[in-house]
């Protein structure tokens, strides 16, 4: 577009010239703050296309730009229990309004329609004005949806069209089968879906026929790249049809729910699949409720090309469990690099009562294309030095490793707990590892090194435990500095308890591991010179 020059005649020609290039003025025009855009688009014509595009395009909120079709005002509503206020129009918009409007809708690339208390009527007057054929936002390619009520989810398909490529849905559950046909057929080329039912908890069940109403629809969704949904709207036994989604690459279904998959199970009969079509051809990164992997779905779950799973535990998951989920892993994908498991709902539980134990981690440990493993649970891990120095030569090829480094310890501790002394042996036969954290440490002193110990050449991040009881923070400093890298840092994790008297107990171990850091940050000229040292 031709620039009418915003600025005087007599301007520098190296600005005259900067005001020619359309390309370089949209670039600076992305990097203004909204208050800037204003000002530019009211400059001239010219530079008032590229404010408008840059301050329209993302992270527009609809009930703000509707405000330019016509004059809104907030109306009180009363139903049988509530009062609440709804926006309507002052006026109907009429076309000359439409032809202001659209100037702007035009431009909207991303647009977000959040808790949404609209009158009706103004998808009514919307849609009188609209031309036939027209699209309301037709450049649109990125939507959030969040409404609570029916009558407004209803009328969802007036903001879709052929540009969509990621929308993100939540509404009454009895509403969503609705809003994804209308998706289906107003957007088939979508890439990336998140359903929500919103005023659902995790544990709710949703009922049988809004599940048979959503699993048909999402399998037409062939372009489909990342689907997201809410814990209770996948069962167990409709996750194989999810295979016809041949570019599906990330599946989040967390946490998962079990309670719904017993009453449709007949309902979706994985039988009826051929054999090509048993497996997820492409996908990378699954997120689920170790119930998926244990309810006779975990067999048939076939994923060639599966880089990354984090999996939802709850307290009462046992070793078994876990050994099975390792096995299944171990045995079924070969290029699976990071793994992922999470025990939520913490309880402070005896320490003996943990199933992690070196028979589950000997399990992981043996899926060989496996180089990240993170198991978070608030319970130490049932682990020995002699166990951890039997499979620190298998945790060789890992660049991160964190062993339940938010642990508490409810109980006295066993005397052949990890302690120090493990991360010479972690440090001797893992030279890759970037991040580690182990819980729990025994509160002992750090032993005496040898002259020229083992080192951790690329670690980064060593991640503390709360429960470790410091007696001299100086002398772990000193023991940790010639363990690790110049770059390295110790980190404390966010606690996973909120409770008072946890926060008591954790509080002089907290002050005791920043003491710790404190003192080894203020030995980083002395860590530079050692690793000079070292290198030479």
């Amino acid at each position: 577009m031709a620039l009418s020059y915003p600025m005087p005649y007599h301007a520098s020609s190296s600005a005259q010239a900067f005001w020619q290039v359309g390309e370089l003025v949209a670039e600076v025009m992305d990097h203004l703050s909204p208050t800037d855009l204003y000002a530019c688009a009211v400059v001239s014509k010219g530079v008032s296309h590229y404010a408008l595009g840059s301050l329209y395009r993302a992270d527009v909120s609809f009930q703000d730009i509707l405000k330019i079709l016509a004059p809104v005002h907030l109306v009180s509503t009363r139903q049988p229990i509530l009062k609440f206020d709804e926006m309507n129009f002052l006026r109907s918009p009429v076309s000359d309004d439409w032809d202001h409007f659209s100037q702007y809708a035009r431009r909207v690339r991303s647009l977000s329609c959040i808790s949404l208390r609209i009158n009706v009527q103004i998808f009514l007057d919307i849609s009188s004005v609209l031309p036939a054929g027209t699209l309301l936002f037709p450049q649109l390619h990125s939507l959030e949806w969040y409404s609570t009520f029916p009558d407004v989810m209803a009328h969802l398909d007036l903001f879709l069209g052929d540009a969509l490529r990621d929308v993100t849905i939540s509404g009454p559950p009895a509403s969503l089968p609705a809003a994804l046909e209308a998706l289906w057929r107003r957007s088939p080329a979508l890439r990336r879906l998140s359903v929500h039912a919103n005023s659902v908890d995790e544990d709710a069940v949703i009922s049988a026929a809004v599940v048979r109403g959503i699993m048909p629809t999402l399998k037409a969704f062939q372009r489909l790249e990342h689907l997201q949904m809410h814990p209770s709207l996948v069962p167990a036994a409709a996750v194989p049809f999810l295979y016809r989604l041949p570019r599906l690459t990330t599946l989040h279904l967390r946490p998962y729910l079990l309670m719904t998959a017993s009453s449709l199970s007949n309902s979706y009969d994985s039988s009826t699949l051929d054999a090509s079509e048993n497996v997820f051809q492409c996908l990378k990164d699954l997120v689920c409720d170790v119930r998926l992997l244990l309810t006779g779905v975990g067999a048939s779950l076939s994923a060639p090309s599966i880089q990354k799973l984090q999996v939802a535990l709850n307290p009462t998951s046992t070793e078994a469990d876990l050994d099975t989920i390792a096995r299944l892993l171990r045995d079924n994908c070969n290029t699976l690099t990071h793994v992922t498991i999470v025990f939520e709902r913490p309880i402070l539980l005896p320490p003996d009562s943990s199933p992690i134990t070196s028979t589950v981690l000997k399990s992981f440990l043996g899926i060989q294309s496996l180089r990240c493993l993170s198991i978070d649970d608030v319970r130490p891990a049932r682990l020995t030095c002699a166990e951890l120095e039997e499979l620190a030569p298998m945790c060789s090829r890992l660049s991160f490793l964190v062993l339940c480094a938010r642990a508490r310890l409810n109980g006295p501790a066993s005397p052949d707990s990890l302690n120090f002394g493990s991360l010479i042996t972690l440090a001797q036969h893992c030279p890759s590892l970037s991040g580690l954290g182990l819980g729990h440490f025994v509160a002992t002193p750090p032993p005496d090194l040898q002259a020229n110990p083992p080192v951790f050449r690329w670690l980064r991040t060593l991640y503390m435990d709360y429960s470790t009881k410091i007696e001299d923070p100086a002398a772990v400093a000193v023991y940790l500095r010639r363990l690790l890298p110049p770059d390295a840092r110790l980190e404390l994790p966010p606690s996973r308890f909120r409770s008072a008297t946890t926060t008591a107990v954790e509080a002089a171990n907290i002050k005791a591991w920043k003491e710790v850091s404190r003192i080894f940050d203020a030995m980083k000229p002395l860590r530079n010179i050692a690793a000079l040292h070292l290198k030479n």
